[in-house]
């Protein structure tokens, strides 16, 4: 039979995307974005394509056409080595994690996580936004910013997992929100926007807070 191995070779402590190596040939492929979960995507389409018959070099060339959606972990390096970080197209707690660890592997200086609320969780709310915030005290961020009324309970999840209080703040406005995040902004700081503020208001929306920073730090 024709067995194809493939051997996911990530490394957690690599400020590069991830590796996955196919053999026989062994050809080492460059996974076209970040994150342990989307390497392991990219492992269940290489074993897909496997059984369809192409060729190592065909999944290489395939992988490296794949774009990411905007708002899917998609990043901008701006000036003075600043990397922000744009995921507020999907707002699952599966997905907060995955973005926080993503923001924990690929950043140089001061870390900082800025979140809105998960959505369409219903009574199950205050607990997952509580167990994001428990992901968050068990990873290395430096600075924890959330708004938005369900958002809160990310703050109090970190802190009760023994997160230093003083570097959380919540915000009740975008405005005051952008103010305290600018001057927090130093040279190779790193910055995640992530979640959902309110249905219905364009003025409240997260991606406007990335807008902001990639015009005033860009």
């Amino acid at each position: 039979m024709n067995f194809l191995n493939i051997q996911n070779i990530f490394d957690k402590s690599s400020k590069e995307k991830g590796n996955i190596l196919i053999s026989p040939k062994f050809m080492k492929i460059l996974e076209p974005v970040f994150g342990e979960h989307n390497v392991n995507n990219a492992l269940f389409a290489i074993a897909v394509s496997h059984q369809l018959g192409f060729t190592a070099e065909e999944m290489k060339i395939g992988l490296k056409k794949y774009h990411r959606p905007i708002g899917r972990l998609t990043t901008y390096r701006l000036k003075e080595e600043i990397l922000l970080i744009n995921d507020t197209f999907n707002t699952k707690p599966c997905a907060y994690k995955a973005a926080i660890d993503v923001l924990c592997q690929i950043s140089r200086g001061v870390s900082i996580a800025v979140l809105g609320n998960i959505r369409w969780l219903g009574r199950y709310s205050e607990e997952e936004h509580k167990d994001v915030g428990r992901h968050i005290a068990a990873r290395n961020i430096d600075l924890l910013f959330t708004i938005g009324a369900e958002a809160k309970y990310i703050g109090e999840g970190a802190i009760s997992a023994g997160f230093p209080p003083e570097r959380v703040r919540h915000f009740s406005t975008k405005k005051r929100l952008i103010q305290a995040l600018i001057k927090k902004i130093k040279p190779r700081t790193s910055i995640l926007v992530k979640g959902f503020i309110k249905k219905g208001h364009r003025a409240m929306n997260m991606k406007d807070i990335v807008s902001y920073i990639r015009e005033s730090k860009g």
